[in-house]
């Protein structure tokens, strides 16, 4: 337990943490003596938190039945880590008393997942589209939203290498400056 990659986690009745194995603090950054003794509920991410109450809402009332859960976690630096694992209720287990959380953190399966469907997303916008600027439209703005860009522009040279254009451009927010003008001169210049 104590060199494995696998997080492991015993939390008594409440969720409050009893014990985590070496693992969480390689992967989430907390201290074992920060984690000991606090909610588990408190790291799982806004957006997963209804997820992770249905399954433990499931393992409460299910004793002894293992579930897989899928959830992000906040890093003590509080960026959010993927974790993939199991949570089995063993509080009748007298020499366990508590739920076992066994984890793993799943972040770059993840992130290939999702440059995978950036590309299938890509391909779709130029095959599904007749506009050359409508597809590099919906391709920038994926661009953007996969690497948290607040904007983009797709310029093409001419076949005889005599012109270059500003073919489309994507922006979240008004831009003062082109994003090619930033990188040419400098953001504050």
């Amino acid at each position: 337990i104590e060199n494995s990659h696998d997080i492991l986690v015993l939390v008594d009745a409440n969720g409050v943490r009893k014990y985590v194995s070496p693992a969480f603090e390689r992967t989430l950054g907390y201290k074992l003596d920060e984690a000991i003794g606090t909610s588990c509920s408190e790291n799982v991410h806004p957006d997963d938190a209804a997820h992770m109450r249905d399954v433990l809402e499931k393992v409460y009332a299910s004793p002894g039945i293992t579930f897989q859960s899928t959830a992000r976690y906040r890093h003590k630096d509080g960026h959010y880590i993927w974790l993939d694992g199991s949570i089995t209720n063993m509080l009748p287990i007298e020499e366990v008393n508590g739920i076992v959380y066994n984890y793993k953190d799943i972040g770059e399966r993840k992130r290939a997942e999702e440059e995978k469907e950036l590309v299938l997303t890509i391909n779709n916008a130029f095959t599904q589209t007749r506009s050359l600027k409508s597809s590099l439209n919906q391709v920038l703005k994926e661009l953007c939203a996969f690497t948290n860009a607040d904007g983009a522009e797709a310029w093409m040279i001419s076949i005889d290498n005599r012109e270059f254009g500003l073919v489309s451009r994507y922006a979240k927010h008004r831009l003062e400056k082109s994003p090619a003008d930033m990188v040419l001169t400098g953001a504050d210049g």
